[in-house]
């Protein structure tokens, strides 16, 4: 993409492999076992650095960081947040390309 798309940029969602893990654990309990997520990214800037000497940048935030917690929201979800804030397992990537 980044040459094919020279001074372009993409923006997509992704998990850890733990997010990967738990998410797939999560569709199992509903009953479907036929659409497993595969693909797990850890550090977004240290793995995708390697897909191409024509990357110029690349940044990411997690799912939830600058999602105010309510006190009145259930102590669960609130742990849940900040569980995946913490471990990084759901996060947004930005990745911009060389002109």
């Amino acid at each position: 993409m980044a040459h094919r798309f020279p001074g372009g940029e993409i923006i997509f969602d992704a998990a850890s492999k733990l997010g990967v893990k738990m998410a797939n654990r999560m569709v199992e309990k509903t009953g479907n076992k036929g659409a497993p997520m595969y693909f797990g990214l850890g550090n977004p800037v240290r793995q995708i650095s390697k897909w191409s000497d024509r990357i110029a940048d690349i940044e990411w935030y997690s799912f939830w960081h600058d999602v105010p917690r309510n006190p009145k929201w259930r102590k669960r979800t609130i742990w849940e947040m900040n569980g995946c804030d913490l471990f990084g397992m759901g996060k947004y990537v930005q990745v911009r390309f060389l002109p």
